[in-house]
């Protein structure tokens, strides 16, 4: 059967909205209608910005929608929340999911203006979840599932994206179109959602392989901003490379006692909280005042 991907309109909003009540999305997973009125609502609370469709026949089979909230958490204004992917089950199995999240994850990258994108993921998702992965979403290597099950996923794709265009505006279109995007991540089958990342003088960094096929570069973005602080090129026709965006410094930890300005002694060290109760800090402290030898 033939399927297309193309943006929603408002003409869309009746077909959408029984799409959703089908998949029991939303307030229809509660038991509640999903009219018109109350999609237009959620489209609001997630600050919707962007919202694809996958149609076959002229059916709506999918979505897959970019925000600024997911529903539980907010971002930036250089950010969305990729959300509201949802296809119909008899697709499931087809390759709509894939190219649905491909052709919207390349529009909005190509089209410019943003540095990164979020997603909240179920890592028991076993269909959804490594094509995030290979889309080269990642977390922190400590990241947990929250409460509902989900760990946050960040792309910082756009933000290279960003860069690279802007230091080689003299690029024609034909070579700019999907230059850097899904289809140029060259990552694998990769099951570790930390892949890439790495700590490097006290900060998160992720690394992106980036081939094209004609052009293939390198490069290392911040994790916590999204900031570009080296790129190479490995192949491919000269480029001019994107100069590194400066970054805050990193807060040196405290070593000086802030009541007398002078470096605290190394080891255990004894405060007092206030007139009955003491404060031990420091290595071992507890066991030497068990002994009798605190200072």
């Amino acid at each position: 059967m033939a399927v297309e991907t193309r943006r929603y309109t408002p003409s869309d909003a009746p077909q959408l909205a029984a799409f959703l009540r089908r998949n029991g999305y939303g307030p229809a997973s509660q038991g509640r209608d999903l009219d018109t009125g109350a999609l237009e609502r959620v489209l609001r609370e997630r600050c919707v910005t962007d919202l694809f469709l996958g149609v076959s026949n002229g059916a709506i089979c999918g979505t897959l929608a970019f925000g600024m909230a997911s529903g539980r958490r907010t971002c930036g204004p250089l950010e969305r929340f990729a959300g509201l992917y949802v296809v119909d089950a008899q697709h499931r199995n087809t390759l709509l999911p894939g190219r649905l999240f491909r052709d919207a994850f390349t529009e909005v990258i190509e089209r410019g203006g943003l540095r990164s994108l979020r997603i909240e993921a179920n890592p028991a998702n076993h269909r959804a979840f490594p094509l995030y992965l290979r889309a080269g979403f990642r977390a922190l290597p400590d990241a947990r599932p929250d409460e509902d099950g989900y760990i946050e996923l960040v792309s910082h794709l756009p933000a290279v994206a960003e860069d690279v265009f802007a230091a080689n505006s003299m690029l024609s279109d034909a070579r700019r179109v999907s230059a850097l995007s899904l289809k140029a991540m060259k990552l694998g089958r990769v099951t570790d959602p930390s892949a890439g990342v790495f700590l490097r003088d006290g900060r998160w960094v992720l690394r992106y392989p980036i081939d094209t096929g004609t052009l293939a570069i390198e490069a290392f973005v911040d994790y916590a901003t999204g900031t570009l602080l080296s790129c190479r090129q490995l192949s491919g026709p000269p480029i001019i490379l994107p100069e590194p965006r400066p970054l805050k410094p990193l807060a040196p930890p405290s070593t000086l006692d802030r009541r007398r300005g002078r470096p605290r002694r190394p080891g255990p060290r004894r405060g007092r909280r206030h007139a009955a109760t003491d404060r031990l800090t420091g290595s071992r402290a507890v066991e030497r005042a068990l002994a009798g030898h605190a200072r």
